[in-house]
């Protein structure tokens, strides 16, 4: 995995615009995360994909970055770092979900 966040942070290191730095592993991961839940996400609930959108990326990305940052503090046994942050990730994405799905009510089947 790490060969992997290597390769999708290429681009930004070959292409230096100012004295701009590349993201953290735990920003990548958190917004490659909030992407695919955005994704599934706004395709679940019901209302205007142009505003559910939006709002999906918005709750799950605050809760991902709220995950990393107060679950940082407890060690995961056999695990690196960013084992760690994909774990976090995941638990504060989960959690946006249930908050997104508690809040905005699920597409019934006439809804497009």
């Amino acid at each position: 995995m790490v060969d992997l966040l290597w390769y999708l942070q290429a681009p930004m290191r070959w292409t230096s615009i100012g004295d701009w730095n590349n993201p953290s592993r735990v920003m990548l991961v958190v917004l490659i995360y909030c992407s695919l839940g955005t994704y599934i996400l706004s395709r679940t609930v019901s209302g205007a994909r142009s505003v559910t959108a939006p709002i999906c990326f918005w709750v799950l990305f605050a809760c991902s970055m709220a995950a990393n940052k107060y679950l940082s503090v407890y060690r995961l046994p056999s695990t690196n770092e960013l084992q760690h942050i994909m774990v976090y990730t995941t638990a504060g994405v989960v959690f946006g979900s249930i908050v997104l799905l508690a809040t905005l009510r699920a597409a019934t089947r006439g809804e497009g």
